[in-house]
């Protein structure tokens, strides 16, 4: 059946804001809408029919879930670690220099106010392995300790193979931004402000003659291009921050020693578990001065206690936000999820600061447990 629009009439095979309502363009074929969806341009040419600029058409080719899943396009070395990014679609844009900018805002808008709309910026392993937002972590934890997020992009530098050597779009598979993040939270009444400096990673497949995707190749044209998608966060190197500085500062500071065990959100939650298994109480030497945690509907610490598991260094465990930290420097707040009897937990920690500055000597402390959230 054809759109219709008040006033209007049939509405034109094209680009036009998603009727789902999430801030991107969606294809409309002339007769139903498609999967293909674009995000909105910030150009200076827009059509006069709806206000956004016209995004080339999609490639008139179908793409199923099932192929999401099973296409590759590269390896980045990041920091020094590997990590596999894995996605392909059809390209809705694929030389518009304003595709990738805007894929990194929309990231960071949604990914910094807990909106479940980030997951169509970043590839589907991205999505598929984060238990909840990128950056803003469990709705409920965020809503318990009042805390709100900013985050401030640095200019997209582009490149090929990981290589990052020019500052424009054009035959680039890979893309990354420094991202200056700043948290302000609530522990007992006070407000805290954390910062930390995060690189975010993006990249996009390459099509030559088939549906397999590949990195982009020197000296051959591509039949088509893959969107660009968040694929990574990270702590940037020293040559990746070039002459600016790493942000990383905490307003929460306690007069409490720091411990080996309170020394990253995973040896303090280890050591959580201890304290309930040896002594049937929830308590732990990594609780801020005061001992009082932020307790979220339905958490009963008695009950909790009772029914903590055992934990060692060899349980996994899930770090719910993607803030990483250094070797040295613990990330400004981590949650972690945990399942205790049948409900599952986030346990927050923030990291403390030496006259505002998180360094080697900061570690974490417990300040709030609530009831996880589900996606």
């Amino acid at each position: 059946m054809t759109q219709e629009s008040p006033g209007i009439g049939p509405v034109p095979e094209g680009w036009h804001p998603d009727p789902a309502g999430h801030p991107q363009l969606r294809w409309w074929d002339g007769q139903q809408w498609t999967e293909h969806v674009a995000p909105i341009p910030q150009t200076a040419s827009t059509t006069a029919a709806d206000g956004f600029a016209d995004p080339l058409p999609p490639r008139q080719k179908a793409m199923t879930g099932a192929t999401w899943a099973v296409l590759a396009i590269t390896v980045l070395v990041v920091g020094g670690t590997g990590a596999g990014l894995w996605w392909g679609a059809a390209s809705v844009q694929a030389e518009v220099e304003a595709e990738a900018p805007a894929v990194l805002d929309g990231f960071l808008g949604a990914a910094t106010r807990g909106d479940t709309i980030w997951a169509d910026y970043v590839s589907p392993q991205l999505a598929a392995s984060a238990p909840a937002s990128p950056l803003f972590g469990d709705n409920e934890a965020a809503r318990l300790i009042e805390m709100t997020v900013e985050a401030h992009a640095g200019p997209l530098s582009y490149g090929t193979n990981a290589v990052l050597t020019s500052k424009t779009a054009t035959g680039a598979d890979t893309a990354h931004s420094v991202v200056d993040l700043t948290y302000t939270y609530t522990v007992d009444g006070e407000r805290h402000t954390a910062s930390a400096t995060q690189i975010v990673w993006l990249a996009r497949p390459f099509y030559y003659g088939d549906d397999q995707p590949a990195e982009a190749e020197d000296g051959r044209t591509p039949t088509s291009v893959g969107p660009w998608r968040v694929a990574a966060v990270d702590v940037p190197t020293p040559g990746q921050l070039g002459d600016r500085g790493l942000l990383a500062e905490s307003t929460y500071a306690t007069s409490t020693p720091a411990v080996t065990k309170c020394r990253l959100p995973q040896d303090a939650l280890i050591d959580l578990a201890e304290t309930a298994r040896l002594r049937g109480q929830l308590g732990s030497a990594c609780v801020n001065d005061d001992g009082r945690i932020a307790l979220g509907d339905g958490v009963d610490p008695t009950a909790l206690a009772v029914q903590f598991p055992t934990l060692n260094s060899q349980t996994p465990l899930t770090e719910v936000t993607s803030l990483v930290g250094s070797a040295d420097v613990p990330a400004p707040l981590a949650e972690m999820r945990l399942a205790v009897g049948s409900d599952e937990y986030v346990f927050v920690y923030a990291a403390t600061g030496v006259d505002g500055q998180r360094t080697s000597a900061s570690d974490v402390r417990l300040i709030a447990i609530s009831k996880a959230e589900s996606r």
